[in-house]
């Protein structure tokens, strides 16, 4: 699938644009609209085989593209379908609680340094195959959730779950992919990962760089049994 224009992304998606909670750098996204694709074929654990868009020709698009609003400054990550994401600007300050402040503060000097897993990942973003750009929007979303003063395991389990299936989706959505260069670029950030993810006492296990479905599965199902 080809980097979908404006004009492709308005006739599925509504726009946004509103400043980071985290560094306040102004952003644009783009969320699904409601509705606009529903699951076709499922398969035992919620994976949709295929979906039914009610617009026409995005039949090769993997809407798990469309999950995250990442900033392009700070990398910090916030669910489009969270209203307290959107709506952070009506009141950053209270959003910002929810987090750990030493933790955010890391997170904007990481990018302004440039040397984080964050960075890293956030330059895989910018990658011309769709499928390491969607990797990298997950796992920045895991490290962003790890930022809260509360982790929400129910929510960790879904973001590995919804990895799982993107490599599932690898021969469906993005045949191009080189798969073991992909694993080389996450496992050559896995050191800075591991020193830079805060540490919480509820995880199960620690957030990983998965690197292969069965790894995420693995993942998602320790924190749904947390949950």
């Amino acid at each position: 699938m080809h980097a979908l224009s404006e004009k492709e992304l308005l006739q599925i998606c509504r726009k946004y644009e509103f400043p980071c909670p985290v560094c306040e750098a102004r952003n644009t996204f783009f969320r699904l609209k409601p509705d606009i694709c529903r699951p076709g074929d499922q398969e035992g654990d919620g994976h949709s085989r295929t979906w039914r868009w009610t617009k026409p020709g995005f039949d090769s698009l993997d809407p798990k593209q469309l999950f995250w609003g990442i900033c392009q400054k700070c990398r910090f990550a916030g669910e489009l379908d969270d209203a307290d994401f959107r709506a952070a600007e009506k009141d950053p300050e209270g959003f910002k609680a929810q987090y750990n402040s030493s933790a955010l503060d890391r997170l904007v000097a990481g990018s302004l340094a440039g040397k984080s897993a964050v960075q890293a990942l956030g330059k895989m973003i910018n990658a011309k195959d769709p499928f390491v750009s969607v990797i990298a929007h997950f796992h920045l979303g895991i490290y962003s959730h790890c930022l809260r003063q509360r982790i929400a395991p129910g929510s960790l389990a879904r973001y590995y779950l919804r990895l799982a299936w993107t490599y599932r989706d690898l021969e469906a959505y993005y045949t191009g992919t080189n798969l073991e260069g992909v694993k080389k670029q996450l496992a050559a950030i896995e050191d800075r990962w591991n020193i830079e993810l805060p540490k919480h006492k509820d995880y199960p296990q620690a957030p990983e760089l998965v690197k292969e479905e069965v790894e995420a599965l693995r993942l998602s199902r320790a924190y749904f049994q947390r949950n």
